[in-house]
């Protein structure tokens, strides 16, 4: 603050227009941080669950639907198939996105006939669903 004399400096100080560039500088940084974090957060799947791939075994099962539970328009609860030997699958969504195969378009398939394969993982009990594909 050479720049600016002594008592001119009191004066902007008292007024409060000095301490507006610090923290005119933690403004910046909280507002860098919230970004980050937004992102960080937008990243994160949710229920989605990049399911850290790790460790999973995956199986799968081609079939044709017999069930759909949504929990929303683009999200399922639960996917019932039926295989070709007869067997009933039932498959839990946890509100899963699972992309191009929203619930009505799952129906679509159930009401056409046309076959799925469901790409799950086993969590206890549950068949847990990872991807579906035609």
């Amino acid at each position: 603050m050479s720049e600016i004399p002594t008592h001119l400096h009191t004066c902007l100080r008292s007024i409060r227009l000095i301490p507006l560039r610090k923290s005119w500088r933690w403004f910046a940084l909280a507002a860098v941080v919230l970004t980050a974090s937004i992102a960080l957060l937008s990243c994160e799947n949710g229920n989605n669950e990049a399911t850290a791939d790790k460790g999973l075994q995956f199986e799968e099962v081609r079939g044709m639907v017999l069930e759909v539970e949504p929990e929303s328009l683009i999200s399922l609860v639960a996917l019932e198939v039926v295989d070709t030997e007869g067997k009933v699958w039932r498959f839990e969504g946890r509100g899963k996105v699972v992309p191009d195969f929203t619930p009505s378009h799952l129906n679509e398939h159930k009401l056409l006939g046309q076959e799925v394969l469901v790409i799950y993982y086993r969590d206890g009990e549950e068949l847990v669903i990872h991807d579906i594909t035609d």
